[in-house]
């Protein structure tokens, strides 16, 4: 019986040291960044288009592929090679949402980028999907085939000048009335096509497409009350979103100068709209739409960025610790961006704005997303050492019990 107690009393040590040796299993928690590449692959068209869709859908669509491909641009997914999404087809996504064919000038929607191929279609619709054509053109060098894959740009200039009002502002479409986002979406088209055309089409200039661009810069001027801007010259209330819209668009147009001896206290205007104390329906951190809207949400917050980045005002006005706390808290349950945080199932369209929101607050992506996402948090694990140590201790008595009885 000696034998045995000095076999068992073995065996015990044996396993403590091994217990203090050898490191505990750790649960795998999920990362910020995990979590929103999971949502994005699950809502890639793999067997379709090759864009991306909306949640409980099927098809690729212009708003989810523009804002995922802002995220995974920004992220760096893009520059892989080769990159974990075909962008060769979903650059011929992005050009089939064009409504060219079989269409001439006359056509209301001529021009146009569509919500989905063949599908409804606006100014806001034709801005994201210009916006993803370049993004995605970026690419155009290194990756074979892309190249190849062309658009009628001077058709989407035809129609983003078929939703210009003799007032001076553009509408959401033909015969709307003028708001100012809409304003800013037709300006920033304009824009961006007729840089990418000039070197080729020299002669397609600003005073062929916005001839009475002076027209266009009294309507935004119309639009301001007070220190900011409203979505049109009738409407009652300022916003940041309509003031970023105002001022984005004077920029494009030259124009900004205008206003030059009042831009600080624009900016200190928006800066006061971020909310740095809770009160009833705000979250800390965000920027609330207006004065006392009570309405702390992602697009205001980011609208507000984007015109304090453009002001060079986001050191001087935004309190940035707290600004990505709070956009960070709006990542929702299901891996996504939701309007504001506490959110289970989130919206694709609101990623790439976030992402965008976080690169103005001068983040580093795949620093402040690589932490674990407290949506997802990993599981208990009961540690094996504690498991061991109980289990030697109940071997241990039992083996004396039984010594003690045969002796």
């Amino acid at each position: 019986m000696k034998k045995a107690r000095i076999a068992g009393i073995t065996m015990a040590i044996a396993l403590v040291v091994m217990t203090t040796a050898v490191q505990p299993a750790a649960a795998n928690p999920g990362t910020r960044l995990e979590s929103l590449y999971g949502f994005l692959v699950e809502r890639y068209d793999d067997d379709g288009e090759r864009g991306f869709t909306r949640i409980g859908q099927t098809i690729s669509r212009n708003e989810p592929t523009y804002s995922a491909t802002i995220a995974l641009d920004a992220l760096g997914y893009f520059d892989a090679r080769p990159p974990p999404f075909d962008l060769l087809k979903m650059k011929n996504f992005t050009q089939k949402l064009q409504w060219i064919r079989s269409l001439d000038e006359t056509d209301d929607q001529y021009g146009s980028m569509a919500d989905f191929i063949a599908g409804s279609y606006d100014i806001h619709s034709t801005f994201m999907g210009i916006q993803t054509w370049f993004l995605l053109s970026q690419q155009d060098e290194d990756i074979p085939g892309m190249e190849d894959v062309t658009m009628n740009l001077t058709a989407t200039l035809v129609y983003v000048n078929k939703t210009y009002n003799e007032d001076g502002g553009f509408g959401r479409a033909e015969g709307e009335d003028s708001d100012l986002l809409s304003t800013y979406h037709a300006v920033s088209t304009m824009d961006a096509i007729l840089e990418a055309i000039s070197e080729e089409f020299p002669e397609q200039t600003w005073s062929v497409w916005l001839p009475n661009a002076t027209a266009t810069v009294e309507w935004i001027l119309k639009c301001r009350e007070g220190n900011g801007f409203k979505i049109s010259p009738d409407s009652r209330v300022s916003g940041v979103t309509s003031t970023a819209s105002a001022l984005l668009a004077l920029d494009i147009l030259d124009a900004l100068p205008q206003i030059s001896d009042d831009i600080q206290d624009i900016a200190d205007w928006i800066g006061s709209l971020q909310v740095e104390q809770a009160t009833s329906m705000q979250y800390v951190g965000g920027w609330a739409e207006g004065v006392n809207t009570n309405d702390t949400n992602i697009m205001s917050t980011y609208y507000a960025l984007l015109a304090l980045d453009l002001l060079d005002a986001i050191d001087s006005q935004v309190n940035q610790s707290i600004a990505v706390d709070f956009i960070l808290d709006c990542q929702a349950t299901d891996g996504s961006w939701g309007f504001t945080p506490e959110r289970e199932v989130g919206n694709i369209a609101y990623v790439g704005r976030a992402i965008r929101s976080l690169e103005m607050l001068n983040q580093n992506l795949n620093q402040v997303l690589a932490v674990e996402d407290p949506n997802n948090p990993a599981p208990v694990l009961l540690d094996w050492r504690i498991v061991a140590v109980i289990a030697i201790t109940v071997g241990a008595v039992v083996i004396a019990i039984v010594s003690v009885r045969m002796d």
